[in-house]
């Protein structure tokens, strides 16, 4: 969530999420919001898992094997609209 407004209503959007996927143990949901909203991170806590298992998993995409670390891992998240720029790369 790059936006206070987002951020607020970032519980309701992964429910909206959840009821639209179904409930799976492949659907992870983690904001890592302190980089794009600092300003707000002493009022509200701007890092949390919201949804699934925090824990890291083994994801196979265009026969390759990438492991996602939900918590420590790379900010911006492992984004199925990038899918294609793996395969490329």
């Amino acid at each position: 969530m790059h936006s206070v407004g987002f951020y607020r209503i970032r519980k309701r959007l992964s429910q909206y999420l959840v009821e639209l996927y179904g409930r799976s143990d492949r659907l992870q949901f983690m904001i890592k919001s302190e980089g794009t909203i600092p300003h707000m991170s002493e009022t509200i806590g701007v890092n949390e898992f919201l949804y699934g298992n925090p824990d890291p998993v083994i994801v196979t995409e265009n026969g390759y094997k990438f492991k996602i670390d939900w918590t420590t891992g790379q900010k911006t998240g492992f984004f199925i609209d990038q899918r294609e720029n793996r395969k490329l790369l």
